[in-house]
């Protein structure tokens, strides 16, 4: 089953939403060029936009990818299924690493959108193992561990 990258986003500075792009460059063993999270243990964070229209509907709010700090908004594939050790391509070349699902949030994070933190319960992260350029509108495959 393949979906496809609806929004792609990068962030200057951690703890704030992040801003849309049309395309990105991944980096193996690094991130995202360009994005706070680059270079860290959860260099890529994904999101579900099933999620992400829930949480706008349930709420009353309008969004846009980046919104909730993802760096990579998919559609048409369940990320709810995906576990620790898989693996999701992205377009032709990009490969990432599942290596964390939600996170624990500490006393002095104060991030939010509109008081929703879903990357805490339901957010994908994940190290780039094969770099290249990923463009929105780009398929989206889960290949499992």
């Amino acid at each position: 089953m393949k979906g496809k990258v609806i929004g792609l986003a990068i962030g200057e500075r951690r703890g704030e939403s992040k801003k849309p792009v049309s395309s990105a460059e991944f980096k193996a063993g690094f991130g995202i060029i360009g994005d706070a999270h680059a270079g860290t243990y959860k260099q890529v964070s994904l999101m579900d936009e099933d999620l992400a229209r829930e949480i706008f509907q349930k709420h009353n709010v309008l969004g846009k990818p980046g919104d909730f700090a993802d760096n990579v908004r998919v559609d048409g594939i369940s990320l709810a299924r995906v576990k620790v050790g898989d693996t999701i391509k992205l377009g032709q070349h990009v490969t990432l690493k599942v290596v964390q699902i939600g996170k624990v949030l500490g006393p002095d994070h104060t991030f939010n959108f509109h008081g929703q933190v879903p990357l805490a319960e339901k957010g994908i992260f994940a190290t780039v193992e094969t770099g290249g350029q990923v463009q929105v509108g780009d398929s989206v495959e889960i290949i499992p561990g």
